[in-house]
This record gives structure tokens, C-alpha cells and sequence, in this order.
């Protein structure tokens, strides 16, 4: 009697093992962000799959990349996330909004660093257009927004360079293969410096995230813009001379309310010492 309705409910740590594999890139990463052991992060996303009755992950790819399933089942698991963790959140706790842009080296820096201060914060990973949208609507305390432009609303502000990279091996053509991440300020930065340099292009590919948007760049379709200190090993930082300057992709810590002096201050130092390169 105790299974009767396993079938029909989806455990909340399921879903947030197989969110958390997407904002970080990999099983590995996830499992250490969430303090689990990659088999048990393995196991989940196999439980989720059987509930779901369809495969969520492209097998035999590098990066991962979700299948046409994976995609209506991650938008859904975002929002069931954010009820839950509104739903069971202090009000005294921050809500704090990340873009998953970074991925997992960005959450667990700025994670350490929360800890290390003794902060009360509430974590939110997703695509910026929904952050941007809960924090408008007063469901967000505090976001690191990335824009490619300058945010004169931020309470704290840099900027993160970012380079044009391609498979290791790929031989440019006079019109450049564009692969594209539309929605993404990556996506506007690129699409600017192309616009206004007599370079011709087209658009190989149209992802929907960022690990599929590597995973195109990987597979040699074509050249996408990145930022500098995320690209992967096996990527190329394109340096050919016709290939337009790019402008830095603009960050800013945006806040929604009012907080104590020196709660306020811990936090943007815990953001700026988890996300800012180094140097700024």
C-alpha cells in the first residue's frame, strides 16, 4: 500500500539531482554540488527516466545534452523546484537568483562563500529570461544578471570577456557557421560584433542551453561565443584576424529589497568573491 502512488509522484530530490546535472554540466559536478556520490546522482536520473518512460539524455555525446523528452521535462522541473523551495523557505532567508549560464563553478564558489559568512541564502538556478521575470515579480531578493550591456540599477557591476571558440580542428569558411543560443546575452554579443563587421555569416545550429551549445561547437558545426574563463578544454579561442572584437558580457547584482547594511554588504562580497574574475 506504502507504493501505490510511486508511479504517479515525482520525488523533489529526483527532480533536483537531474536540474542540478544540467546547471553544472556533468554527473560528477552535480553529485558534489549536492554532496551525493555519482552513482546515487546515476540512479536518480534512471528513477526519473523509468517514471517518465522515455530517455532524457543523448547518449554517446561528450557534453550533456538533453533529447527532445529532456527538454519539456527540465522546464517543468525548474518550476516545480522553485514552488517547492518557495513553499518551505524562510522568510527571513535570501532568495538568491543564478543564472546557469556558469554552470556549477559558479554556484559553488559563491556557495562557499555564503557558508563561510554564515548566510541565510536560498539558491535559484535558471535561464535568465525566467530569473529576470521572478525577480520583477518580487519572488527574488537578489540575481546575478548578465547582460551585453551595462546595468545602471546594479548595486554591484564588472565585466567577464569572452572569446569566439570552435572545434580544435575546424577550417573556417568566408561565410562563418554560427551556432546560436537565442535568448542568451552571449547570443546578442555575438550577433552585434557580426552585424556590424563585413563578415558573412549563417546559422549552422539554433540550442537551447549552453551544454548543447557546446556540444555543437564541439562536434565542429560550427563557432559559438563563449566566456573566456568557461571554455573547454577541447574548444579552440579563435583568434583569426576577420573574426569581429567582442565586447565584454556586462554582470550586475541586482537587488529587489531593502537589506540591513551588513547583511547587504556579506552578501554582494560573497557574490563578487564567488563570481568576478580574478583581476577585476
Amino acid at each position: 500500500m506504502q507504493r501505490r502512488y510511486e508511479s504517479e509522484n515525482i520525488p523533489i530530490e529526483v527532480l533536483r539531482s537531474f536540474v542540478t546535472i544540467l546547471d553544472t554540466g556533468s554527473f560528477t559536478k552535480a553529485a558534489t554540488v549536492l554532496g551525493l556520490t555519482q552513482s546515487a546522482i546515476s540512479a536518480q536520473v534512471k528513477r526519473l527516466q523509468r517514471l517518465l518512460g522515455d530517455e532524457l539524455f543523448v547518449k554517446g555525446v561528450t557534453n550533456v545534452t538533453l533529447t527532445e523528452r529532456g527538454n519539456f521535462a527540465s522546464e517543468r522541473a525548474r518550476r516545480i523546484l522553485a514552488l517547492n523551495d518557495e513553499l518551505i523557505s524562510k522568510s527571513t532567508g535570501i532568495r538568491l537568483g543564478l543564472p546557469t549560464l556558469h554552470g556549477g563553478s559558479l554556484l559553488r564558489g559563491i556557495l562557499r562563500h555564503c557558508k563561510k559568512a554564515n548566510l541565510d541564502v536560498h539558491f535559484y538556478c535558471d535561464s535568465i529570461p525566467t530569473l529576470r521575470k521572478r525577480f520583477e515579480a518580487g519572488q527574488l531578493d537578489i540575481i546575478l544578471d548578465l547582460s551585453s550591456d551595462p546595468w545602471p540599477d546594479a548595486e554591484a557591476s564588472w565585466t567577464d570577456p569572452v572569446a569566439w571558440v570552435s572545434a580544435q580542428e575546424l577550417a573556417l569558411s568566408p561565410v562563418l557557421p554560427f551556432v546560436s543560443w537565442p535568448g542568451s546575452p552571449l547570443q546578442d554579443i555575438a550577433l552585434r560584433a557580426l552585424n556590424q563587421s563585413p563578415l558573412r555569416y549563417e546559422v549552422a545550429v539554433v540550442a537551447s542551453d549552453l551544454p548543447s551549445q557546446l556540444e555543437a561547437v564541439t562536434a565542429g558545426l560550427g563557432c559559438a561565443v563563449v566566456p573566456v574563463r568557461g571554455v573547454p578544454k577541447d574548444l579552440k579561442i579563435r583568434r583569426d584576424h576577420f573574426l569581429p572584437k567582442l565586447p565584454p558580457m556586462h554582470v550586475g547584482i541586482r537587488l529587489n529589497r531593502d537589506l540591513d547594511g551588513p547583511e547587504m554588504d556579506a552578501v554582494i562580497s560573497c557574490l563578487k568573491a564567488g563570481a568576478e574574475p580574478a583581476g577585476e
